[in-house]
């Protein structure tokens, strides 16, 4: 079994089936304003205006929004997930868009047995805290990374105001969260593995997260569409400044050291 296999394979296949049983084939191309990916296309558009890249590894891509945004700027990106339902509507939504020769989906299982490949940026979103042995998934990850080569990762912050008043616990039971992290427990986790971080990003404020996190609200996020999106940002950012993130964006460079296994 792979490093690649072997650090997921603590959380069952199943539950990620299951996860994606109700996802449906949406050949829909996201702008960069959609609401649920803002934070994210931001981050890799500031980041890419920075740096150059040419090819990426979208590490727990799902269906492929993360990939198709990339691909659509011409860089090429692999995208892999444990979820086989997944990467078959990521396939097909390929095709449809025709970014067959630009993104390349693969299950966990295939992409492990593929020629070994290295990345020039891994981009890891909401996957590190799903991982029973952390150290060892970023060991991993920096084995695949070319030389100066960038990791991007996001994970939930043990600072969320929902999280500290004792409303997330269920949300992270049903959606296979192990942990949450401090800003300083995922910079030391990194920095002792391989990287240096580069840049800490605080973000989504409480009126955000509670969106995506308590049963019932998740509904209105399909009505937040064109001049709403940046409304409901700026209100998110100021509960941000004021109750502190529910959300870590990590953007850490590859160090050429030898680690320990």
């Amino acid at each position: 079994m792979s490093i690649a296999n072997s650090v997921i394979r603590n959380n069952t296949k199943d539950f990620y089936e299951n996860f994606h049983k109700n996802s449906k084939l949406s050949v829909k191309k996201l702008k960069t304003n959609n609401f649920t990916y803002k934070i994210i296309f931001s981050t890799i558009y500031d980041f890419l205006s920075n740096h150059k890249i040419n090819n990426v590894l979208d590490y727990g891509c799902g269906v492929g929004n993360v990939s198709f945004f990339l691909a659509g700027k011409g860089y090429k990106v692999f995208g892999t997930d444990i979820s086989s339902k997944a990467i078959s509507l990521a396939n097909r939504k390929s095709k449809y868009f025709n970014l067959n020769k630009w993104v390349h989906f693969y299950t966990l299982d295939k992409f492990s047995k593929l020629k070994k490949t290295k990345f020039d940026l891994i981009l890891c979103f909401e996957v590190i805290e799903h991982i029973k042995d952390d150290k060892k998934f970023i060991k991993y990850l920096h084995s695949i990374i070319m030389s100066d080569g960038y990791l991007i990762l996001s994970t939930p912050s043990k600072n969320a105001p929902l999280f500290k008043l004792g409303l997330l616990y269920d949300f992270d039971r049903k959606v296979g969260h192990l942990r949450r992290y401090k800003p300083l427990e995922i910079i030391n986790k990194l920095e002792e593995n391989g990287f240096t971080v580069e840049r800490l990003i605080k973000t989504e404020g409480v009126l955000r997260n509670s969106l995506f996190t308590i049963n019932g609200l998740g509904i209105l996020i399909k009505f937040i569409k064109g001049p709403i999106v940046n409304i409901v940002s700026l209100i998110d950012n100021i509960t941000l400044k004021i109750f502190g993130e529910s959300d870590l964006i990590i953007i850490a460079k590859k160090n050429e050291v030898t680690l320990s296994h």
